[in-house]
């Protein structure tokens, strides 16, 4: 996702699309459902892992449809600028993956009112500058035991 005109620090850049909802199962891993409420298999569920954004003080996740794009609600395809492609990757390389990613951001996710995600500038971001932002080790450590790295 690249800036259509300049952001300045503390802007609203953007929302993050709440196409399907994941809870955490207290008995281990998470239950996905649709947008209406309903089940979601997890052969379809599996395809937004990876788009999943952790609300925080929450259980629950959210994704945004990778197939879909609007310039207001795209913070679900804004992109790491670091990543770690093992899932058993040691401190040395969780420090140089934060260390990295930490420099490449301009921009955070916030929950708004324990509901909505949205994407907020933390640096001036020019016109054409891709938007960054981390999403922790731990998410890399997760898509990589998966094999989706």
């Amino acid at each position: 996702v690249f800036a259509e005109h300049q952001i300045n620090v503390g802007d609203l850049i953007t929302m993050y699309p709440c196409d399907v909802l994941a809870l955490d199962n207290p008995n281990g891993g998470m239950r996905f459902y649709r947008a209406d409420g309903k089940d979601l298999l997890q052969t379809v569920a599996n395809m937004y892992i990876a788009y999943l954004c952790k609300v925080e003080g929450t259980r629950m996740a959210i994704a945004g449809d990778p197939n879909k794009y609007c310039a207001a609600a795209c913070a679900h395809i804004i992109n790491d600028g670091a990543y770690i492609d093992k899932h058993d990757f040691g401190l040395d390389e969780a420090m140089r993956y934060t260390e990295k990613s930490y420099h490449t951001q301009n921009c955070h996710f916030v929950s708004l009112a324990d509901c909505c995600m949205v994407a907020i500038a933390t640096k001036v971001i020019q016109k054409d500058q891709e938007l960054l932002a981390g999403y922790g080790a731990e998410f890399w450590g997760h898509i990589a035991k998966r094999g989706m790295v």
